[in-house]
């Protein structure tokens, strides 16, 4: 196999990598299948999958919350991963970390949700916040 065939898979793998999502996408039906005072958080986690984190409050509440990111600018988000395996480590990381934040700041078709439930003491659903971008 000659010298260049694999760096140059590596980066156009890393091309179709870096224009992926991540988090669970949850859709407005999802969300207003769920009734305050009636869903348990059983029930959300069974629909919707395991959450991005799970927070207990001191007064035995819990929120459940689920991210969702999204960019489809694979070819830009690839050029400090593929800059960042021709350097060191050291310049692997940062550069890897700062063309990720940076391409989904730049892409225009880049797409965040935030959605956070809070269940009451007993496991019932309180309220549900949404976010998007």
């Amino acid at each position: 196999m000659n010298m260049w065939v694999k760096p140059v898979l590596t980066v156009l793998s890393l091309c179709l990598l870096c224009g992926c999502s991540t988090g669970t996408k949850i859709s407005q039906a999802d969300l207003d299948a769920f009734r305050p005072g009636q869903t348990r958080e059983a029930d959300v986690i069974a629909k919707l999958g395991p959450p991005t984190s799970r927070t207990d409050t001191i007064g035995g509440e819990s929120v459940l919350s689920y991210h969702y990111a999204r960019s489809s600018d694979g070819v830009k988000s690839a050029i400090p991963a593929a800059g960042a395996l021709a350097g060191g480590i050291a310049g692997s990381l940062a550069g890897l970390l700062g063309g990720v934040a940076g391409s989904m700041a730049g892409d225009p078709a880049a797409q965040t949700q935030d959605v956070a439930l809070t269940f009451q003491a007993d496991g019932t659903l309180k309220s549900i916040t949404r976010t998007s971008s």
